[in-house]
């Protein structure tokens, strides 16, 4: 590892322990600047994203969000895939795309991110997004479930009915 690369490390911690005030005093604004300064991490740009979407720190934008969101995306970082589905799915910030929506929450879940697994049953079970399909559905909230997402249970759980 370089030492480029280990002072990222360092810096991006920084602005973590701003974000939870763990040591420090909580100062989102410092946080987002120590993030700024570690972007080249997918965890760092995701945290950014959501400072925009959240306003923390920072005034919000949920255009910055989104192209925040985007760059980690691309690098597979899965909570980004997950946002970018929202976003994409309820048209914040981007026009209403439905297929870009399910595309990353398909591509969140696959790599195992619970959330998007859920989703995924979720709309495979109600059919407003996505064509009706008992069986996906039963698919994606198995194994959400299996991770322990208490919601994607609970889903199983009234299919049984």
């Amino acid at each position: 590892m370089s030492v480029t690369l280990a002072k990222v490390g360092v810096i991006y911690y920084l602005g973590y322990f701003y974000e939870k005030g763990i040591i420090v005093p909580q100062n989102h604004q410092k946080a987002f600047e120590y993030y700024m300064q570690a972007h080249e991490y997918a965890a760092a740009q995701n945290i950014i994203a959501k400072l925009y979407q959240n306003g923390l720190g920072v005034a919000q934008d949920n255009t910055k969000a989104f192209e925040w969101f985007l760059k980690s995306a691309k690098t597979d970082y899965v909570d980004s895939q997950h946002e970018l589905s929202n976003m994409y799915l309820k048209g914040i910030a981007v026009a209403k795309d439905i297929n870009q929506g399910v595309y990353w929450a398909e591509r969140a879940a696959n790599l195992g991110y619970d959330k998007s697994q859920y989703v995924l049953g979720s709309m495979y079970d109600k059919g407003d997004v996505v064509p009706k399909d008992y069986k996906k559905a039963l698919d994606w909230y198995t194994k959400a479930a299996n991770q322990g997402n208490a919601e994607a249970a609970k889903a199983l759980k009234n299919n049984e009915k």
